[in-house]
């Protein structure tokens, strides 16, 4: 009996493990297909990134005013986009919004 209970936990767990896995993939391509179609962010996107251009330069302001856990989140994805890409537009700082948007939206699904 003990055998067969160990077996039923590891196939519940293969099984948790999928079904987790298959709703990450539909989320991502959820959430990719939202950025790719998104036209214009809220004014919220536009607060938290306009604190995340401002990181850089006063970032004991940013910290006092605000949790700065977010703006610090886009500044980082910013930073790391720029590694690929010569510029520094708007478009590309909404990106980093959207994708730290989506990195946070897949690891709330875990849980």
């Amino acid at each position: 009996m003990r055998i067969a209970g160990e077996s039923s936990n590891r196939l519940v767990k293969k099984q948790d493990l999928s079904h987790l896995a298959i709703l990450l993939v539909v989320a991502l391509g959820i959430g990719i297909y939202l950025i790719a179609t998104t036209v214009l962010i809220a004014k919220d996107g536009v607060f938290y990134i306009e604190r995340a251009q401002n990181f850089s330069s006063a970032p004991l302001i940013i910290i006092k005013a605000h949790p700065p856990g977010y703006p610090f989140l886009i500044f980082i994805s910013h930073k790391f986009i720029g590694l690929f890409n010569s510029g520094s537009s708007a478009q590309s700082w909404v990106y980093s919004a959207q994708s730290i948007t989506l990195l946070c939206r897949l690891l709330a699904l875990i849980p």
